[in-house]
Order: C-alpha cells, then structure tokens, then sequence
C-alpha cells in the first residue's frame, strides 16, 4: 500500500535531514496523496496504469496549478525513494507532467520600483525593515528570523544557513556590512538588544520561527495585494538581491560569498574557488556602487479598484 510507503519514508534518515517547515509540506501532500491513492497496493503501483491514476491526482488539482505541482513532486519523491529501497519495481510518477505555468526563478524580480512601492505601502516597520535586509543580502527568511545580535561584530554578520548546513557543517555566511552603505545605515537604525535577541524581532513579541515566518508572509501578501505585485513572493527578494550582484558585475564566487551558494562545476570557476572574507568585501562593495547610480524610475500606479 502507499500509505506503508509514506510511512517508511517518514522514518528514513532522508526524511530526516529535511527541515522542519519541509516536514510540514510534505506531510500536508503526503496526506493528499493516501486520501487519492490509499487503495493502491504495490502491485497497483507497480503496473503502468499506476500512471494513469497519477495523472488523475495532479488532474483534480487543476484549480491549484501550484498544490499541484508540489503534490506530484511530492509523490515522486516518495516512489523514487521506494524504487532505490526495492520496496517498487518502477517508479511510474517519472515524467508526470506539471500544470504549472509560473514565471522562471530569473523572472521574478522585485524591481526597485516595487521594492519602493512596497515600503511605502506597508504599515509595519519590523517588516519594512526585514524586507530591505533580504532584498540587499539574499538572506532567506528563517535565517534572517534567526539572526541574533550576538552574530553582529558591527562590521560583519555571519551565521551558518538553517538549508545548507544540513548537508555541510562547515559553511558559514560573512557579511560585511560596512562595505555596503543600505545596510550598514539600515542596522544602524535598528535598535540594538541582548546578545542572545534576535535583531529583528516581530512586533507582538512573537519570536517562534514558523509562526514568526507566517506572520511575515501574511504582512507581504497584504501589501503585494495593495500594489499588484501577487506574482512576487518573499523569497524572491532573495533571487533579487542575487541578480543584483551579478548585475553589479560580480564574479560566481564573489556572489556564492554572499548567497551561500556552493560554486559548482558549471560556475565560471569550476569547483576550485574558495569562499573568503575577501570575496564577500568585494561584492559588497561592488553591489553598493551599482546602488549608488542614478536609477530611471517609472512613477508608481497605484492599483485601480472598480467597485
């Protein structure tokens, strides 16, 4: 049955390097999953006209192109892992298709006339201020949540990613504020506590992560609402602060300094360039001189609602 297969999984050490808030997805379309195709036993999973069935899931998921998506990317997961365990003889999910038709990573941009409109449309300065850090550092939102004041010399922050450190211990993120101007001035603003407070708290003193995450996202869907910016999310700031190094003129490696990125082989640099303070300096310094230059802004149009 697929229910033992979602089970076994869920005690396997793959499932347990996932991270918390992973978890919690995953169990969500795990259970959307077993409510569809509970009835289905190995030897159904193993037939092709499992495929079939599959294409039937993702199918009464039109209406939620993106659930869908993840649903299936879910369901392939968990039946390529069984097809390594034996536990199936084919993985019939392979090469289900998606009914998704998002823009491209590259695409979702949030354009400084955004970021301004943004700003400016948020009554929340706890989250205005979360915003900025994002979009100039490329930090994720729980790493950012996570930040505490201990981790801040006054000239460089520097934390190990909750995602990557997973799968290496030994990475750490060194930010050197001081090279980049926005920032710097954004943390001098901040208003600084104990060692172990994180540096930016969530007004209502709510400091657990997943709850601290919700309630920013839920802050950003408002806003993105009130400027007609609902194809971008929180986590393309982070792809936004990326494309802004790049664009600043920043090598692979000086951007892997900043992002955590590791520098793989298709990078300019191959697998050979270490990560450094040096490195993390330059883009800095690089990224506050394209900031620096005269931008040509397009008056913001506020949103027109008929009624």
């Amino acid at each position: 049955m697929i229910a033992t297969i979602i089970r076994a999984y869920e005690a396997s050490p793959e499932w347990a390097k996932l991270a918390a808030q992973t978890r919690r997805y995953c169990r969500r379309n795990h259970a959307t999953i077993e409510a569809a195709l509970g009835w289905m036993s190995l030897d159904d999973l193993n037939a092709k006209r499992a495929r079939s069935e599959f294409y039937a899931l993702r199918d009464s998921l039109a209406d939620r192109p993106a659930t869908s998506m993840l649903v299936i990317a879910s369901l392939k997961t968990l039946l390529s892992w069984a097809e390594k365990r034996a536990l199936i003889e084919h993985n019939w999910a392979r090469g289900v298709g998606s009914l998704y038709e998002g823009g491209k990573r590259q695409e979702l941009i949030w354009t400084p006339q955004l970021q301004q409109a943004f700003i400016a449309g948020c009554d929340r300065p706890d989250v205005a201020a979360m915003f900025q850090f994002c979009a100039l550092t490329a930090t994720r939102i729980g790493d950012m949540l996570a930040l505490r004041w201990s981790q801040f010399d006054g000239r460089w922050i520097r934390f190990k990613p909750q995602k990557t450190t997973r799968k290496d211990t030994t990475l750490t993120v060194s930010l050197p504020v001081f090279a980049l101007a926005p920032l710097a001035q954004l943390l001098d603003a901040m208003p600084q506590g104990e060692a172990d407070a994180p540096i930016f708290p969530l007004a209502g003193g709510i400091t657990y992560m997943d709850r601290g995450q919700n309630s920013v996202r839920a802050v950003t869907r408002a806003v993105r609402q009130k400027i007609n910016a609902e194809h971008l999310h929180w986590h393309d700031l982070r792809g936004t602060a990326i494309s802004a190094l790049f664009a600043a003129g920043c090598s692979d490696a000086e951007v892997a300094s900043i992002s955590g990125h590791k520098i793989g082989a298709g990078s300019m640099l191959g697998a050979y360039a270490a990560r450094g303070d040096d490195l993390a300096i330059n883009a800095f310094r690089k990224l506050d001189t394209h900031l620096a230059r005269p931008a040509v802004v397009v008056p913001f149009q506020p949103r027109v609602v008929v009624a």
